[in-house]
């Protein structure tokens, strides 16, 4: 077992590390929080949320943890229909990565990809998993995905680090109130920070849960690149600093969110957008000129598109960090060295923020919105776009 202490304004938080297939410096940093319940937040550095990252880093990663789904003598293959479930915002691209690379990797056409969402609908929610104040649905998936979602004997649920009472535990709970035919459901992460009595906690409670419904409740596994225990320890700290003020924007009546991305289930694998090359002004110039740095931001829900998009760039030679922005409100400090207040996504008042941005005088920035509209807003050193061609398909 080794120990990694990182200090902040706030207090000193211990990692005590008893497995790792990747070192927790390589995997992660730390930055205060202006929410609760804790006043620290884990920071990926692997998946591009908060840490801008490369996409050829980032498909490393999804193909160590699907390499590590496999080898699990308990989820025997994986036995299909497997539904890859992610928790927004950062669960979203860990689960769609995974389950993309997996379907591509495999040649497997039984894996589905969805993210819960802070977005309402006009129909009501299968689940709705928020609290006072945080928003969180899980929606109906579309109809023609409505058999592999009830009828999957694999569920993966992810979200990127795992601690006692994460709401994704939660979430395993929940779902044994619907008529699902799961054989077994897997909590998939960067980190797992629960011990063997916390495990055993949050497995009986799944089997409990589920057991009201059905006689066989499936097996609950874990998979994870880092596990360990993790230990706060508070001191007297001054005010911290404000976050940035949020863009300006005029609420919409209705949310601006789109059904066909991921909130409501896709089939996978994905592949690359085509168009992706347009993103970048000026493209591939003569033989032997340097293609130019770009920065791929996705907003808010929106990524595993946009990190697609990202790693096409990637793979034509283009020196590209992917990004992301969200609600989360960090702090200064830690590992995040600056904070960059952004458009909201969905129009509908809510802070969004970019950490660590990318310097301008560096990167040609792009970000990617779901939406013309939300891409229409004003953006401060950068450009705003979709992914949807002359013809309004999506690439």
């Amino acid at each position: 077992m080794s120990e990694v202490v990182f200090a902040l304004p706030s207090g000193r938080i211990t990692c005590a590390v008893t497995a790792e297939t990747l070192a927790l410096g390589n995997l992660l940093g730390i930055a205060p929080a202006a929410e609760p319940p804790q006043p620290y937040a884990f920071i990926a550095k692997v998946t591009g949320r908060h840490w801008p990252t490369r996409p050829l880093v980032m498909r490393h990663i999804f193909m160590r943890l699907c390499a590590s789904l496999l080898a699990r003598p308990a989820h025997q293959g994986l036995p299909g229909p497997v539904w890859a479930l992610g928790l927004a915002e950062a669960g979203a691209l860990l689960a769609g990565g995974v389950a993309n690379t997996l379907a591509q990797t495999q040649h497997r056409d039984d894996l589905y990809f969805q993210h819960t969402t802070t977005r309402p609908a006009a129909d009501k929610p299968l689940l709705d998993l928020g609290a006072p104040g945080a928003a969180q649905y899980l929606h109906r998936p579309l109809s023609l995905f409505e058999e592999p979602f009830f009828h999957a004997r694999t569920l993966v649920l992810a979200d990127e680090h795992l601690t006692p009472e994460h709401p994704l535990c939660h979430l395993a709970e929940r779902l044994g109130a619907l008529p699902l035919d799961a054989e077994r459901i897997i909590l998939l992460s960067l980190t797992n920070w629960l011990d063997h009595a916390a495990r055993q906690v949050v497995t009986q409670r799944v089997q409990d849960a589920w057991g009201r419904r059905t006689r066989r409740p499936p097996q609950l596994t874990w998979c994870s690149l880092l596990e360990g225990t993790v230990a706060y320890q508070p001191h007297p700290v001054s005010a911290p600093p404000a976050p940035p003020a949020p863009s300006p924007v005029t609420p919409r009546p209705a949310p601006l969110a789109a059904d066909h991305l991921g909130r409501r289930g896709l089939q996978l694998p994905l592949a690359p957008p085509l168009n992706a090359l347009r993103l970048v002004a000026g493209g591939p110039g003569p033989a032997g000129q340097e293609l130019p740095a770009v920065a791929l931001i996705g907003t808010g829900e929106y990524v595993l598109q946009p990190y697609l998009a990202a790693l096409r760039l990637a793979d034509k030679g283009y020196p590209v960090n992917f990004h992301c922005s969200s609600r989360t409100v960090l702090l200064p400090g830690g590992d995040i060295a600056a904070v960059q207040a952004m458009p909201d996504p969905y129009l509908s008042g809510q802070p969004h923020y970019l950490y660590n941005p990318p310097d301008p005088r560096v990167y040609q920035t792009v970000a990617l919105y779901e939406t013309p509209e939300a891409a229409s807003q004003p953006h401060a050193g950068m450009t705003a776009t979709t992914l949807r061609d002359d013809l309004g398909r999506w690439g």
